[in-house]
């Protein structure tokens, strides 16, 4: 029998999201991997049942305030599901902040793009749907900026776009979804003790390029840090 299911497939499924055909049908065959959906979908429901859940959802799903920079690559995808699954993981962060013995899985810090296939991918074309998956290393806090052709630093995650927001558990999870838009773009995930102000980080990033773009080590003070590359063709 295949593998079981990943942490990060468990994911996609509870979100609506779309597995490879071979997972598709291991999920049909296998029992445990059932039963682990149905677990996951049921800690989701409850979430989604806390009266605090609304007004998380409508703060994520905002658009960003007067006077905030809009990052030309990502539309945000109208899947209602994205955005209450990236508020039910920042509600339950609310509800239960990280303490000095939490059990999140660290690994490697990373920063991910998750296509279709259920993995990540390194170009796409304008139209497709991807799925944005970080690893905060053990980090609480979690904020992605974008670095676009010429050099110009936005807001990518939180949705909010104007702080860190709590970081996800476990090695890789898909935090939102996004539907690509011209331009190709470097992603470079800021995973850090205390949340950082966007307006701060973006002015730190931007000191730390050379000639517009983002070096292959990047190294900020009490900041962890991942990048992706996205090559985008019409």
């Amino acid at each position: 029998m295949a593998d079981h299911l990943s942490a990060l497939e468990l994911d996609i499924a509870v979100s609506g999201g779309t597995l490879a055909p071979d997972r598709t049908a291991h999920l049909g065959e296998c029992g445990d991997c059932k039963q682990k959906l149905e677990r996951e979908r049921s800690a989701a429901d409850a979430v989604r049942s806390r009266p605090e859940f609304s007004a998380t959802l409508a703060r994520l799903s905002s658009q960003p305030s007067v006077g905030a920079k809009v990052i030309p690559l990502w539309r945000r995808a109208p899947v209602l599901m994205t955005a209450a699954l990236a508020a039910a993981a920042a509600l339950v962060m609310i509800i239960n902040p990280p303490t000095a013995d939490d059990s999140r899985l660290k690994g490697s810090a990373n920063v991910e793009l998750i296509g279709e296939t259920s993995h990540a991918v390194k170009s796409a074309k304008v139209g497709e749907r991807l799925q944005l998956a970080l690893g905060a290393a053990g980090k609480p806090y979690a904020m992605v900026l974008g670095v676009d052709e010429h050099g110009a630093v936005d807001a990518v995650w939180p949705l909010s776009g104007q702080r860190s927001g709590p970081a996800p558990k476990g090695a890789r999870t898909v935090v939102s979804g996004f539907e690509v838009t011209e331009g190709s773009l470097t992603l470079v995930a800021l995973y850090s003790d205390q949340p950082l102000e966007l307006g701060e980080a973006s002015k730190t990033l931007a000191g730390a390029l050379k000639d517009g773009k983002v070096p292959a080590t990047l190294e900020l003070p009490g900041i962890v840090t991942a990048t992706a590359h996205l090559e985008v063709s019409k």
